[in-house]
């Protein structure tokens, strides 16, 4: 014998909501941590090997020539200019002779 299937009908549970919590802020101590200080460290000089670079010859240039064409100034002459004759007139001096004059003997 088989018993007839049986179904339970669905149950729906109500939906429940729990009420919002907000934990308190915490701050926590401020922490400083000690410095440190790393020890100096120098590395080790290092030196490449010496690099020459090839020599560059530049090709020499030469202007071509310049050749300003020749001038010429026209010649100026400047007309003759002549003074006018001046003549001091003659002056004569008055004669001047002294006497002659005679001791006593």
């Amino acid at each position: 014998t088989t018993a007839p299937a049986t179904t339970a009908p669905a149950t729906t549970a109500p939906a429940t909501t729990a009420p919002a919590t907000t934990a308190p802020a915490t701050t926590a101590p401020a922490t400083t941590a000690p410095a440190t200080t790393a020890p100096a460290t120098t590395a080790p000089a290092t030196t490449g090997p010496a690099t020459t670079a090839p020599a560059t010859t530049v090709p020499a240039t030469t202007a071509p020539a310049t050749t300003a064409p020749a001038t010429t100034a026209p010649a100026t002459t400047a007309p003759a200019t002549t003074a006018p004759v001046t003549t001091a007139p003659v002056t004569t001096a008055p004669d001047t002779t002294a006497p002659a004059t005679t001791a006593p003997a």
